[in-house]
């Protein structure tokens, strides 16, 4: 391994052509181009992951429609009551949002801090072991902590307005009774 810097006034592409043609000399190449190709692996690995969250987002719309649907069933005595007592539909959905929003925003904080963790986990092990010549450091913009805040809230949040059909056709009175 030879490291050599050009003359002053020959480019780096003259100096790699005349270190070529020597006796003995395999390949001739830029400091850059080992830290080119692994910029390039990781932007290729950054469309993939751009590629994803879409899905993801899906995903966490869904698994908000199954949460909150659950919900509902179980605390559809409560919904009864409160539509018994004369509170209006928007105001039963608007508790369940509050109730929604609360609870999207602790699972989205502790999905972020895990997320954080598990990166900084493989970043250290997995990384450090296979390109230890590269020190990679792991970082969590603020903006994409907001954005997956926000998708995350928002998504559980704003899903119980998917049923005001269901709490509108409720039949209160079967829902009430009680079973002895």
């Amino acid at each position: 391994r030879l490291s050599v810097e050009p003359a002053p006034g020959a480019s780096a592409e003259e100096v790699e052509r005349a270190l070529v043609r020597l006796p003995r000399v395999v390949s001739a190449q830029p400091v850059s181009a080992f830290t080119d190709t692994v910029r390039q692996g990781l932007d290729q690995g950054l469309q993939i992951l751009y590629v994803i969250e879409p899905c993801v987002v899906l995903l966490a719309l869904l698994i908000a429609l199954n949460s909150i649907s659950t919900t509902l069933d179980e605390c559809r005595r409560e919904h009864a009551t409160m539509l018994a007592f004369g509170l209006p539909v928007r105001a039963v959905l608007a508790v369940t949002m509050a109730e929604s929003l609360i609870v999207g925003l602790l699972e989205t904080l502790a999905g972020i801090g895990l997320s954080r963790l598990l990166l900084g986990w493989m970043v250290d092990t997995i990384v450090s072991t296979v390109v230890p010549d590269i020190g990679v450091v792991t970082a969590v913009t603020p903006s994409t902590g907001a954005v997956a805040l926000g998708l995350g809230t928002a998504a559980v949040a704003c899903v119980p307005v998917l049923f005001r059909r269901k709490l509108t056709g409720m039949d209160i009175p079967s829902t009430l009774r009680v079973v002895e």
